[in-house]
C-alpha cells in the first residue's frame, strides 16, 4: 500500500513538471507585446496607376488689353481632358488638353466690335507621385502649347497669340476617407507655365514676337468608388502677354486673359 503511494506521487509531480511555466513565473526575459493589427495591415490600399478624366465647367471670363480701352468681361465654357499612369515606382506622366469659350457678346456696350474670344491648351508631362499614406502628390512638367485668338462677330478679322514653353504643377490629394474601394479626398492644384509667343492677324498684316506667362490653380473635393471618380471644384486660368517686339514701326500692345468658375468632373481608374 505504501509503495503504491509512493508511485501514484511520484508520477503527479512528473505531470506537474511537464505542464508550461505560465508567462512571468520564472521567465526572466518578459515576451513583447504584440500589437493588434490594424486595418492596413489586414487589407493593403492599393493606389491606381491610370486615370483619365473629363471635365465641364462655366464661369467668368474676363479679357483686359495693356494701354487700350478693349476690356470687358463675359460668360465663358470650361472644357478639359486628361489621361495620366504612374508605374509603382512613382514615375510616369500624361497629356491634358483644355479649352475656354467666351459668350460672343465681349465688349458689348462700347465703341469695339462686339467680339468672342477662346483658348485651347496641349499639355504633354513627365510626372513623379510620391506614395504617401494619405497623401497623392503628383508633380508634373513638361511641354505646353497654347493658343488664344480674340475675333470680331461681324467681320471674322481674328488676332491670335500662339505660345510655346514649359509648365510646371503639383497637385496634392489629401484623403479625408480611405477603404479598399473609396476614397474621398480633398484636392488642389498649383501650376505655372512660361514661354515665347508669336502675335499674328487674319486676315493677314504682320507678325511678331512676344513672351508670355501663364498662371493656374484648382480646389475642390472627390470621391471614388470603386472605378469610378466623381469631383466638383474652383477652377482658375489666366494668361499675360508682354508688349510685342516692334516690327518696323508696328507692335502688339500686351494683353491679359482669365477665367474663374466651377467644374464637375468624372473619372475613370484603374
Amino acid at each position: 500500500m505504501l509503495a503504491h503511494c509512493h508511485v501514484v506521487l511520484l508520477f503527479a509531480t512528473v505531470a506537474v513538471a511537464q505542464q508550461p511555466m505560465p508567462v512571468g513565473i520564472g521567465d526572466s526575459q518578459p515576451r513583447p507585446a504584440v500589437p493588434p493589427p490594424t486595418y492596413a495591415d489586414e487589407v493593403p490600399i492599393d493606389r491606381p496607376n491610370f486615370f483619365t478624366e473629363i471635365s465641364l465647367g462655366g464661369g467668368s471670363f474676363e479679357h483686359r488689353t495693356k494701354g487700350s480701352d478693349l476690356d470687358d468681361k463675359t460668360t465663358a465654357g470650361y472644357f478639359k481632358l486628361q489621361f495620366e499612369g504612374f508605374s509603382d515606382m512613382g514615375f510616369g506622366g500624361g497629356i491634358r488638353l483644355e479649352a475656354v469659350g467666351s459668350d460672343d457678346n465681349l465688349f458689348e456696350g462700347s465703341a469695339n466690335p462686339l467680339s468672342q474670344a477662346g483658348s485651347g491648351e496641349l499639355f504633354l508631362y513627365f510626372g513623379y507621385r510620391p506614395r504617401l499614406e494619405r497623401w497623392d502628390l503628383p508633380m508634373r512638367v513638361g511641354l505646353m502649347l497654347h493658343n488664344y485668338s480674340l475675333e470680331e462677330n461681324v467681320s471674322g478679322d481674328r488676332i491670335d497669340y500662339t505660345s510655346g514653353g514649359l509648365r510646371f504643377e503639383i497637385a496634392p490629394d489629401y484623403a479625408l476617407v480611405q477603404r479598399q474601394n473609396l476614397r474621398w479626398s480633398l484636392y488642389s492644384a498649383l501650376s505655372l507655365g512660361f514661354g515665347s509667343t508669336t502675335v499674328a492677324t487674319d486676315p493677314d498684316t504682320f507678325e511678331a514676337d512676344s513672351t508670355t506667362t501663364m498662371f493656374g490653380f484648382d480646389l475642390g473635393t472627390r470621391l471614388r468608388i470603386g472605378l469610378f471618380d466623381l469631383g466638383v471644384g474652383y477652377v482658375y486660368r489666366s494668361q499675360t502677354v508682354d508688349d510685342s517686339d516692334v516690327v518696323g514701326s508696328f507692335y502688339y500692345l500686351g494683353i491679359e486673359q482669365e477665367f474663374s468658375g466651377l467644374q464637375v468632373t468624372l473619372g475613370l481608374v484603374f
